[in-house]
């Protein structure tokens, strides 16, 4: 049944406005959706949330991932723009 519709990914965090800024000024997302509650972005056909919550960051694992045609060329661009990269783990 659900399987026949998208899927939304909802991202916490504790401070939406850093957040944000991290996803659009880093990432280059345009905002979709502002509101009070959250932020949506597009992301090809799917959609991400930010939600502000007291609870983020007690998640210990992957929230979001893309599949990108150049690996090393989007980790050297996102790092051009100040985004420091942990733990990247990817197949050559």
């Amino acid at each position: 049944m659900l399987g026949d519709y998208e899927a939304a990914t909802m991202i916490p965090t504790k401070d939406l406005q850093k957040t944000r800024r991290w996803y659009e000024d880093v990432l280059g997302f345009t905002v979709a959706v502002d509101d009070p509650n959250g932020i949506s972005y597009k992301s090809g056909s799917g959609v991400f949330n930010l939600y502000p919550t007291q609870y983020a960051g007690t998640a210990q694992h992957t929230l979001i991932g893309w599949q990108v045609p150049d690996i090393e060329a989007t980790v050297d661009e996102l790092t051009s723009r100040g985004g420091p990269l942990s733990s990247t783990t990817w197949k050559g």
